[in-house]
């Protein structure tokens, strides 16, 4: 297997981060094409560089010996199989987790498989899963939570038993999740604790290894409980509870303190920095606007040294200033601007630090920065075949809906246009859509679409996630009023500045942002001049009875208490019930092992449009689910896209 992955190594080392530039038109397949680098993990000496790479119809594992980038050992698991999440469990040794493709999903996804292998590719471990159930009973999915790196045969693990529907594994989560104790070498494992409850929710361990808290979902749908436990009593889980702080969510924790995210007074969530027992809080990092979003730790995991946020491109304070390491990340970033810096791990001894560099238009550069010879070095890219001089600007933006909520987004004009106004416009709701949301950061869409001549317009309407807990529960059941008015004032805010040809305008979305677009077209008739729905779902009666997201009990709350549950409700906001409404023809995309948005929604949708003998276009791929993941298939997806928008509103 090993030589399959050096072709990828070849291309993947030592590409510059910046591309010489060139006429020629940026292809369709640069822009289709997946990451080179899927998940990077650098070695507690800072000796080695961990990455799992794609490769066709599989993702194999490989590990570099960083001072001069030679591979020290290569490996993958076969046809359909991928390589997920790297950590490393000791200086020698890691872990990694195993992914399959799954209809609900457009890329691979971890099946809850774990192995563990050394450095040079020996001593390998298939730890759990599908394949020990010849040694091991035990039917459920697995991940990493702590490497113990006091104990180099040790790790801490969640287990938590599958459900099994349609022939479907998922994790159940009408079961509660356990941690365990693994030896990565035999594969021995020993139940430490069970979760206090039942649903979706994660332990964490504190600087000691020991499962110190859980947070959990519980019979909520989107709100956190946090449990926390002592050594002293460790068969009992206490609930947590800081005045003024709700939805608590414990990132680490030392003998002395712990340190948390929680929504706050304007209901964003903010960095907290507890007492030991959790019970008294100081604010470390907060902002009224939007949510806490990813968090730096020091090279021991102890503390948090940096928050990120993103009120439009990202923001970031120290939250360590009298810490080296922050120091060190606050000069990294200054040196980096505009774009952000995230780092990706530390050695041990805080020497080295790996990380990311991306922006809007620079997908992500992977970076080593060594202490002792204070430089950063420059690894490796993520998308090396994309040249950031071609890539188009992502503008932030924000309007006022018609009630008054300000709505926030981006604008993406042609990179290479003289002409900035007036131009044809592609709305692109996004997908989820509850607690999801758009980002600044470079975007295939947004850039392909920009590059043909178009604006593209990204609206984080109300219910996105990022915007604190009010903004999310703004979008409660009002996925077809509310969330749909939100895409309908924007298009009509870039109208009126000018951006918009509003003679030229048609809109594109996949899942939810599928949904969307058809219901946009359907409630506002004349606007859009054509409608793309990509995976998406139509009729929310029947999503109800076949989404895989009711196949458990929390899903299934979830999905009657932020979508609806009665008929009346789900066929109200259905655009399936309103399609003698729609005038603008539709291009339907979706892919037939689909079990988010099941495969019959653009089946029931298209014999509906039939029957009216409304315009459409159809396009399928029989082995591809809630979006096409294989290259040749996304390139006939982008080539059919263009094509059709060409037809209805020019490029």
């Amino acid at each position: 297997m090993k030589s399959l992955l050096l072709l990828s190594l070849s291309a993947l080392l030592w590409t510059s981060p910046l591309l010489a530039a060139d006429t020629a038109p940026v292809s369709i397949e640069n822009f289709a094409k997946l990451p080179d680098v899927r998940a990077l993990a650098l070695s507690p000496t800072g000796e080695y560089l961990a990455a799992s790479v794609p490769r066709g119809n599989r993702t194999g594992i490989i590990v570099l010996r960083i001072d001069k980038m030679d591979v020290v050992s290569a490996r993958d698991f076969g046809p359909d199989t991928h390589v997920l999440g790297l950590q490393w469990v000791s200086d020698t040794r890691l872990m990694g987790e195993i992914g399959e493709n799954f209809g609900s999903l457009e890329q691979p996804s971890s099946a809850g498989e774990l192995f563990a292998i050394d450095a040079d590719g020996t001593t390998f471990t298939y730890l759990i899963g599908f394949r020990t159930r010849r040694r091991d009973p035990f039917r459920g999915a697995a991940g990493l939570l702590d490497s113990l790196t006091q104990d180099k045969d040790s790790a801490v693990i969640v287990t938590r038993p599958f459900d099994v529907s349609d022939r479907t594994y998922r994790p159940g989560y009408d079961k509660r999740a356990s941690a365990e104790t693994i030896n990565v070498v035999s594969g021995r494992r020993d139940k430490i604790v069970d979760a206090p409850e039942k649903g979706p929710g994660s332990f964490v361990t504190d600087s000691d290894g020991f499962v110190r808290f859980f947070s959990g979902l519980g019979d909520s749908s989107l709100s956190a409980q946090t449990y926390q436990r002592s050594p002293a009593e460790p068969g009992r889980w206490s609930p947590v509870s800081l005045a003024g702080v709700d939805n608590i969510e414990p990132i680490s924790a030392t003998s002395g303190a712990a340190f948390v995210r929680g929504q706050g007074e304007h209901s964003t969530t903010c960095l907290y920095e507890t007492d030991a027992a959790v019970s008294n809080a100081s604010v470390l990092a907060c902002r009224e606007d939007v949510d806490l979003g990813f968090v730096a730790m020091s090279s021991d995991g102890s503390r948090p040294i940096r928050a990120y946020f993103q009120p439009g491109r990202f923001v970031s304070v120290n939250v360590a200033p009298d810490s080296s390491e922050g120091r060190l990340l606050e000069a990294l970033q200054k040196r980096f601007e505009p774009n952000v810096l995230l780092p990706q791990g530390w050695s041990k001894d805080g020497n080295r630090l790996l990380f990311t560099v991306a922006g809007d238009k620079v997908p992500g550069e992977v970076f080593l920065f060594d202490r002792k010879e204070k430089r950063a070095r420059f690894l490796l890219s993520s998308r090396r075949w994309i040249d950031h001089t071609k890539m188009a600007e992502r503008k932030p933006i924000e309007y006022a809906a018609r009630d008054g909520l300000t709505i926030r987004g981006y604008l993406t004009l042609p990179p290479s246009s003289t002409k900035q106004k007036r131009l044809p416009l592609v709305v692109l709701p996004h997908g989820g859509p509850i607690g999801v949301r758009d980002s600044w950061l470079w975007e295939p869409d947004a850039q392909l679409l920009a590059s043909r001549g178009y604006a593209v317009l990204q609206v984080n309407f109300r219910g996105s996630g990022g915007y604190g807990g009010e903004f999310i529960e703004a979008g409660r059941k009002q996925w077809g009023q509310a969330m749909i008015d939100d895409i309908v004032d924007g298009t009509r805010w870039a109208i009126e500045q000018g951006y918009a040809d509003a003679k030229r305008m048609c809109i594109y979305g996949a899942s939810y942002g599928g949904y969307a677009s058809l219901m946009s077209a359907v409630r506002q008739p004349d606007l859009f001049r054509c409608v793309v729905g990509y995976v998406g779902v139509y009729d929310l009666e029947t999503m109800a009875k076949n989404t895989d997201i009711t196949q458990s009990s929390y899903g299934r709350e979830f999905f009657d208490d932020y979508i609806g549950k009665s008929a009346e409700e789900l066929r109200s906001q259905s655009p399936m019930m309103r399609l003698a409404e729609l005038k603008a023809p539709m291009l339907i995309v979706h892919g037939e092992e689909d079990k988010r948005a099941p495969f019959s929604e653009a089946e029931a949708l298209r014999a509906a449009l039939d029957q009216k003998n409304h315009p459409y276009e159809w396009m399928t791929r029989e082995k591809e689910g809630h979006g096409f993941y294989a290259l040749d298939n996304r390139v006939a997806f982008y080539e059919t896209l263009l094509a059709f928008l060409g037809k209805h509103i020019g490029n």
